[in-house]
């Protein structure tokens, strides 16, 4: 599906695309072919392009200038049968792939130089087999907390989890023979943290006094 003349779709300026996807594909993973999610790319010259590619099933995304190429690969695999939430940030030459509403990958990537080559959903030579929905471009950079806004609001018609969001899962351990105490703070619930903003972890006695306080490092 393709929409010619349309320069709305083929920003070059800041941007944010968002879809849900779930690829359907045999067989997978296929280093014969890669499944396009959208393109407006003419390579090597202007436009981008969005894909998963088929032989590792990474979200892959493509900027395009004359003879310069740059591309930006995510690093976590996509299940097949099973809906993922995409979206892809470009603030600048920051660009930042954010999957099931949680970061992938973060990199520089230039900005592509203007295309008159048609938006297009998914691409004859290498289709997108299985499902795309709800594909959303937005003229600017979303922040995190609209992205997870996104991802809550589609999460539960595409099968997807959000207990998560908000929280912090802490995990103590505690050795009694040594006297050590160490906490393990997952904090993929509440990342990326603000400037300002700081977790900090309290240790209390059984009196109610604070033994110990400190910054948890986001690691």
């Amino acid at each position: 599906m393709d929409f010619p003349g349309n320069d709305r779709l083929t920003v070059v300026g800041d941007v944010t695309i968002t879809a849900w996807v779930k690829l359907e594909a045999t067989p997978f993973p296929n280093s014969q072919t890669n499944w396009y999610i959208i393109n407006c790319e003419k390579y090597n010259e202007s436009g981008f392009m969005l894909r998963i590619n088929g032989e590792s099933s990474f979200v892959t995304y493509r900027a395009n200038k004359p003879g310069i190429p740059s591309e930006v690969i995510g690093k976590t695999m996509l299940d097949n049968n099973t809906y993922h939430h995409i979206v892809l940030v470009r603030r600048g030459e920051l660009l930042t792939i954010v999957l099931d509403g949680r970061r992938d990958t973060q990199l520089t990537a230039r900005v592509p130089d203007p295309t008159a080559v048609a938006f297009t959903i998914s691409l004859p030579s290498q289709s997108f087999q299985g499902e795309i929905d709800d594909i959303r471009v937005y003229d600017r950079a979303l922040e995190t907390g609209e992205i997870l806004g996104l991802y809550g609001q589609g999460a539960a018609a595409h099968g997807k989890d959000t207990s998560w969001i908000g929280k912090l899962v802490v995990t103590p351990f505690v050795y009694v023979d040594s006297g050590d105490a160490i906490l393990e703070v997952d904090l993929k619930g509440i990342m990326p943290l603000g400037d300002t903003q700081v977790v900090t972890a309290e240790l209390v006695g059984s009196d109610g006094e604070v033994v110990e306080t400190r910054v948890l490092d986001a690691v």
